[in-house]
């Protein structure tokens, strides 16, 4: 978790967490802030890009003396993919939804804690956040259902 201002995107921010990290990935799901090239490039064509190209995206094909970069592959795909088969559709085969999981984290946190923070200094604020996370971790990890097949 990293706690930002308002004047960095989130895929720069990403880009910075994945240092060093992007070799454990399998897949990434993210929303259209992540359909920025140099994120797209720092994942590389090893980890599933799931992230909506933006309406008006455009194949970059290359061409004969410069082929497409490897990191554009799976965008392009999905161009071509929405496409052929519209977004709603593109979103269901690529698996998009499971990405909504992040989305009902944030809420559960600002449902448990309120939107904002009580520290004034933003390294104070960036204390403040982590120790809410670990809390709201020892909370749902205290309240999961304990499921098992009875045979």
């Amino acid at each position: 978790m990293t706690l930002t201002g308002n004047g960095e995107d989130d895929a720069a921010v990403a880009g910075r967490m994945l240092e060093g990290k992007v070799d454990q990935l399998g897949s990434f799901r993210g929303d259209g802030a992540y359909d920025d090239f140099a994120f797209r490039e720092k994942l590389g064509p090893g980890v599933m890009q799931i992230i909506p190209p933006p309406k008006d995206a455009v194949v970059h094909p290359g061409s004969p003396k410069k082929p497409p970069k490897a990191f554009l592959g799976q965008r392009n795909e999905a161009v071509e993919d929405i496409h052929r088969q519209g977004r709603k559709e593109w979103k269901i085969r690529s698996g998009y939804h499971k990405r909504s999981r992040n989305e009902v984290a944030m809420y559960r946190f600002k449902t448990a804690f309120g939107a904002g923070l009580n520290a004034r200094k933003i390294e104070n604020q960036k204390t403040e956040a982590n120790i809410k996370a670990k809390v709201l971790n020892v909370w749902w990890g205290m309240g999961r259902p304990v499921s098992y097949k009875v045979t």
